[in-house]
């Protein structure tokens, strides 16, 4: 993790007071100009701070996923299938063309429009299962994978899985998100309930991965603890049980 210690030295000037005259007006004068230089330096630190923090500020906003979490919840797609048959590769389409500024979003919405593929990330097909991902392969926490359930009640649940790593920091930025979509009028619309309550079960880990399911229909989810030390993590299992609508939470025990 990235830590920052500002340390500010103030350092004391003593002047020495004449006992008269011209000499102690030259030494009330060096004082009221040593305390203006003080002064403007301190305002001139204070404005660099500022600037300094507005610029992180904004890096961290331009982070692909930062911005797609701050945005996925209140943003229903429409026009999903479009009358072109319910199925994995619509609901992808939809995603990753409303949120194309995560790069494997952006890749895997090239491959389903129009075929092209990128040489730097592997494509996973599965549309007969429900199944999508985009993987950069020269760096696996770099990805977008999506699939689909049946509801008990005539909709679909549909889940994308977003990974964006960091050189500066061990932690990958995650998003999980589900959307219920209906058919009768064509819209995903964002699950935040079912999403906050994965990463509320989450919280007492430092970070989690998803693994979604291209078979079956169970997700798998893995907390991990790092040991930044040394370098390791300690990880504990969990399974998200589909029930026909949502999910139930299990622990994996060893």
């Amino acid at each position: 993790m990235n830590r920052k210690t500002l340390f500010v030295a103030l350092a004391a000037i003593p002047f020495m007071l004449g006992a008269c005259g011209d000499k102690a007006n030259q030494t009330q004068n060096a004082e009221k100009q040593q305390e203006t230089t003080v002064t403007d330096k301190t305002k001139e630190s204070k404005a660099d701070k500022k600037k300094a923090s507005k610029s992180v500020e904004k890096d961290d906003d331009q982070t692909e996923i930062s911005g797609i979490r701050r945005e996925w919840a209140s943003h229903p797609i429409e026009n999903v299938v479009r009358g072109k048959g319910i199925n994995i590769e619509r609901f992808a389409l939809a995603f990753c063309s409303e949120f194309a500024n995560h790069k494997p979003n952006e890749v895997l919405r090239d491959y389903i429009e129009s075929n092209k593929k990128n040489s730097e990330f592997e494509i996973q097909d599965h549309r007969k299962t429900g199944f999508m991902s985009c993987l950069f392969m020269a760096q696996y926490d770099w990805n977008t994978v999506c699939c689909f359930w049946n509801r008990n009640n005539g909709h679909k649940l549909v889940a994308f899985w977003l990974i964006e790593a960091h050189e500066s920091d061990p932690i990958d930025e995650h998003l999980l998100t589900f959307y219920d979509y209906n058919p009768t009028t064509d819209i995903m619309t964002p699950d935040a309930a079912l999403s906050k309550k994965v990463d509320e079960a989450m919280n007492k880990f430092d970070t989690y991965t998803v693994k979604l399911p291209d078979q079956g229909k169970d997700i798998e989810l893995v907390g991990h603890k790092i040991d930044f030390e040394n370098d390791s993590a300690e990880n504990t299992y969990y399974l998200l049980r589909w029930n026909g609508y949502d999910f139930k939470m299990e622990k994996v025990e060893d």
